[in-house]
C-alpha cells in the first residue's frame, strides 16, 4: 500500500512538472495605443496580444511585465523581461546582441501638431527654433538624434515632457506649447473620437520620424525564434487581434 502511494506521488510530481509551462516576460512601457498604462481599461494592443497568445497555445505562459520608457533598457538587461513589442531596433536596442527582432508588422510615426490660426501653414512645422515643444519622456526622436536623454534634450531645445499625449495635446489647445509631437496612430484615434477638435489643429504633412514596429525577443532556451514568430502570426491572424487591430484602423 505504501508503495502504490508513493507511486502515486511521484507520478502526480511527474504530471505537475510536466504541466508547468514556461513564463515568457515581455516588457511593456506606456506607448498608446500599443500600450496604455493610464487607463483601467482598454490597456492597449501588447495586453490584448499577451492574452490571445496565452489563448492559442499551452506551452507557454507569457506575462505583461510593466516598466517605463526610460527604465526599459535597464530592466532587460536586470532580466525583469525576455522580449518586448512593438519596438524599433532604432530606439536604443542595436547593441543588445541577444535580442532578436522578429516579424516587421506595422508601420507607424510622429508627426507635429500645432494650433490652426489664420495664415499658418506646413511652412510653420520647418523649424523647432523659437517654438516651444511638449514631447513624451524617454521617448527617441529624429529631430533630437534618437538621444532621449532629458538634460540633452532641454539643453538643445525649448522643450516640455510629459507621460502623456494627451498632455501634450492640451498644452497646445491651451497655448502652453507651440507644437506637440505625437504619434500618428494615437492622434488619428484621438481625432475621429474627438471629430469637434479636428479643426482646432493642423497637422505636419512631413513626419519627424517614420518606423517599422517588430516584436523581439531575448536568445535563450526558453523559447524558439521560429516558435515564437509561428505563435505571433497565429495570434496575430485570429479573429480577436484583428478585432483590436480595427480599432486604430490597423491591419
Amino acid at each position: 500500500m505504501l508503495r502504490l502511494i508513493l507511486l502515486l506521488t511521484t507520478a502526480l510530481s511527474i504530471c505537475t512538472v510536466q504541466a508547468k509551462k514556461i513564463e515568457i516576460r515581455i516588457g511593456s512601457y506606456h506607448f498608446p495605443p500599443y500600450a496604455n498604462h493610464d487607463r483601467p481599461t482598454n490597456l492597449g494592443l501588447t495586453t490584448e496580444l499577451i492574452k490571445e497568445l496565452n489563448n492559442i497555445q499551452k506551452k507557454f505562459k507569457f506575462v505583461e511585465i510593466r516598466t517605463t520608457a526610460q527604465k526599459r533598457y535597464q530592466d532587460f538587461e536586470n532580466s525583469r523581461f525576455d522580449g518586448v513589442f512593438f519596438e524599433s531596433k532604432k530606439w536604443g536596442w542595436s547593441h543588445y546582441k541577444d535580442l532578436k527582432f522578429v516579424k516587421k508588422i506595422l508601420l507607424d510615426g510622429e508627426v507635429f501638431i500645432a494650433r490652426k490660426l489664420s495664415g499658418r501653414n506646413q511652412d510653420y512645422f520647418k523649424t523647432l527654433k523659437d517654438k516651444k515643444l511638449a514631447a513624451f519622456k524617454g521617448y527617441h526622436y529624429k529631430f533630437a538624434n534618437f538621444n532621449s536623454d532629458e538634460e540633452f534634450l532641454k539643453s538643445h531645445f525649448n522643450i516640455d515632457l510629459s507621460h502623456s499625449h494627451l498632455e501634450n495635446i492640451r498644452k497646445v489647445k491651451e497655448n502652453k506649447a507651440d507644437m506637440a509631437i505625437v504619434t500618428y496612430t494615437f492622434l488619428k484615434k484621438f481625432l475621429n473620437d474627438h471629430p469637434s477638435l479636428k479643426d482646432d489643429f493642423i497637422i505636419s504633412a512631413n513626419y519627424d520620424q517614420r518606423y517599422v514596429l517588430q516584436f523581439a525577443i531575448k536568445e535563450s532556451k526558453k523559447i524558439d525564434l521560429r516558435d515564437f514568430s509561428i505563435l505571433l502570426n497565429k495570434a496575430l491572424r485570429s479573429k480577436q487581434m484583428k478585432t483590436e487591430l480595427r480599432k486604430y484602423n490597423l491591419n
